[in-house]
């Protein structure tokens, strides 16, 4: 288990305790994230946009939902991101939902057999939510500039 914090928000003593390995963002690039999903066989994290990246690369990311009530900032923004319908947090085959006692109930008598990556449902998921899946964002984006600086 690695652990990844951001050094705005540092990791409790407890996770910390159960991490094999622990690591905060060291560089802009390559992203820390990048790094580390390029050895995971799951992701697991509370609504980040990582799911995206997770998706893209191949790795199941699993959503743990906290209770609204303990969800800070504004709620409107919250909602949005904790409907669990038709969101890039819940779409079977690639990215899971569970809510806080079903993670504390059921994980430890999971294993990652049960949050696999399907080759479909992925190729649905990027092309729903990212749009593309040719390696050629930045190519893109170059490509953009261009168009706009003539």
């Amino acid at each position: 288990l690695i652990v990844k914090s951001r050094l705005k928000r540092p990791t409790p003593v407890y996770t910390k305790a159960l991490a094999d390995t622990h690591v905060y963002d060291e560089s802009v690039y390559p992203a820390t994230i990048l790094e580390v999903l390029s050895i995971a066989s799951l992701c697991i994290g509370f609504y980040s946009t990582t799911v995206y990246e997770a998706a893209y690369l191949g790795i199941p990311y699993l959503c743990i939902r906290p209770a609204f009530k303990d969800v800070r900032g504004d709620r409107a923004l919250q909602r949005v991101f904790m409907d669990r319908s038709g969101s890039g947090f819940d779409f079977p085959g690639v990215s899971y939902v569970l809510e806080v006692p079903e993670v504390i109930g059921s994980l430890p008598h999971r294993s990652l057999g049960d949050f696999r990556m399907d080759a479909r449902a992925r190729a649905a998921y990027v092309e729903k939510f990212l749009g593309y899946d040719d390696d050629q964002s930045s190519r893109r984006v170059l490509d953009g500039i261009r168009r706009l600086k003539n």
